[in-house]
This record gives structure tokens, C-alpha cells and sequence, in this order.
């Protein structure tokens, strides 16, 4: 079922950025993160657990768009690896702390 959930929300994606590349539509990148891609909100909820490739050919198609875009996917998303990582820590630091006292 996740790996439906990955595959239909690359194509989504895709489909979004090839659009904007085809119609010369301007596509904002901090918009797409935040109304359009679930990808790096998955990757929020539950680390690295979406597949490199998908990241990497968004990141590609987005730099096929702009070039100002180039790397700014891969970005994205190893910031919301390393929140949720962060996160993680935090929360077991804070369930090991109930039982010590």
C-alpha cells in the first residue's frame, strides 16, 4: 500500500512539473513543497523511507524547469529526514527520561 501511495504521488508530481514545463507556467517551488508534493511530507512523518530514485528524477524534472531549481528537491527532503530524525531523538530521549525518575 506505501509503495502505491509513493508511486501515484511521483507521477502526481511529475505530471505537475511537466505541465508548468510544457505551458511555460511559473511554479514556484516553496507552493509545490507545500500544496502540491507529499513526498517530503511523508518524509517528515516517517523519515527516509521513499525511494531515492523518485527524488532524484523530481529534482531533475524541476531543474529541467529552472535551473535555479537544481538541487533544491534533494534539499527539501534531506531536511525533512533530518527533522524527523531530530524528532525521533528528541522523543526517546523524553520516553527515557519518564522512566528514570
Amino acid at each position: 500500500m506505501r509503495d502505491l501511495v509513493f508511486r501515484q504521488a511521483f507521477a502526481y508530481n511529475l505530471v505537475e512539473i511537466i505541465t508548468a514545463i510544457v505551458t511555460s507556467e511559473n511554479l514556484k517551488f516553496n507552493s509545490f513543497i507545500n500544496n502540491t508534493d507529499i513526498l517530503v511530507w511523508i518524509a517528515l512523518e516517517q523519515g527516509d523511507v521513499v525511494p531515492q530514485l523518485y527524488i532524484s528524477e523530481i529534482d531533475k524534472a524541476l531543474t529541467e524547469l529552472s535551473t535555479d531549481f537544481n538541487g533544491k528537491y534533494i534539499e527539501a527532503y534531506a531536511l525533512a529526514v533530518q527533522t524527523y530524525n531530530e524528532n525521533y531523538e528528541i522523543d526517546k530521549m523524553a520516553d527515557s527520561s519518564i522512566y528514570v525518575s
